[in-house]
C-alpha cells in the first residue's frame, strides 16, 4: 500500500507542495480548502468504486471486478453553469 506520510514517498512531497501553492493564489481560506479536500476525496472515492465493480450487486457482495491501486486517476474535465464536474462525454458525474 502507498504510505505518502512515509520519508520514502518523497516524491510526492512536491505535488503537495504544488497543490497548497494553487489554493494560495486562488486565495482559498482554510474552510474553503477543507470542502475542496471533502469535495475531492468524495469525487476521487467514487470514480474508484465506479471502476472497481461493475454493477451496484457487486458493490454491495464486496465483489470488485478490478483493482485500482496503481492506475491512474482520470482528471475531472469541466463543470456545468451550476460547477457540477461533468467527464468528458458530457454527462454529469454524480
Amino acid at each position: 500500500m502507498h504510505e505518502p506520510w512515509k520519508s520514502t514517498s518523497r516524491h510526492l512531497n512536491p505535488i503537495i507542495v504544488s497543490v497548497t501553492h494553487l489554493l494560495a493564489r486562488n486565495n482559498c481560506t482554510y474552510n474553503e480548502v477543507d470542502w475542496i479536500l471533502e469535495q475531492l476525496q468524495y469525487w476521487i472515492k467514487h470514480r474508484r468504486e465506479q471502476n472497481e465493480y461493475v454493477t451496484y450487486l457487486d458493490y454491495q457482495n464486496d465483489n470488485k471486478t478490478e483493482c485500482m491501486d496503481d492506475v491512474v486517476i482520470t482528471p475531472m474535465d469541466f463543470v456545468d453553469k451550476n460547477l457540477n464536474p461533468i467527464l468528458k462525454d458530457g454527462s454529469p458525474f454524480i
